[in-house]
């Protein structure tokens, strides 16, 4: 098998786009949920791990709150549905491995969508509200493009 060998791709610390590409659990050390990051500016994979708990307090708790999840005591939640595909941004800090070697970290509690996040709570009258405007919503986030383009919509079917 041949493999070409590559020039080592930093990334400087500090504020970065990118998009969530994928998420994936470990066990080991602890039960976590990795959430796995493209940058814009370097074809590199990098993760951010948060502990596989979900409370509105916890890290992953409010990594979805972010991104417009209301979250629900009791309800099982498809983590890949909200993050997958959303562009983000967040901020990178180098440290030292045990070995002495650095890289570039994430700051999970930097991960953030780049666009405004408006939560709607699916309630009676927003279910009638989709209704009137002939839409199905199938999440329970929007971005501020999506929301101004369903209410423009929706003014011009009650005119």
């Amino acid at each position: 098998m041949e493999i070409k060998v590559e020039e080592n791709i930093k990334l400087k610390d500090g504020e970065h786009t990118g998009v969530i590409i994928n998420i994936e659990s470990r066990e080991k050390p602890y039960n976590y949920i990795d959430v796995l990051i493209q940058p814009k500016e370097a074809k590199i994979t990098m993760k951010a791990g948060f502990p596989a708990y979900i409370n509105n307090d916890s890290k992953l708790g409010l990594l979805l709150k972010r991104f417009g999840k209301i979250l629900t005591v009791g309800e099982i939640v498809r983590i890949e549905d909200i993050l997958i595909g959303k562009p983000i941004t967040f901020i990178t800090i180098t440290t030292p491995n045990k070995n002495g070697k650095t890289y570039a970290n994430i700051i999970p509690e930097s991960i953030k969508p780049t666009e405004e996040v408006i939560t709607i709570p699916l309630d009676k009258k927003w279910k009638e509200t989709q209704k009137q405007i002939k839409t199905t919503i199938n999440t329970q986030y929007m971005t501020t493009k999506d929301m101004k383009s369903l209410f423009t919509r929706n003014k011009k079917n009650t005119s």
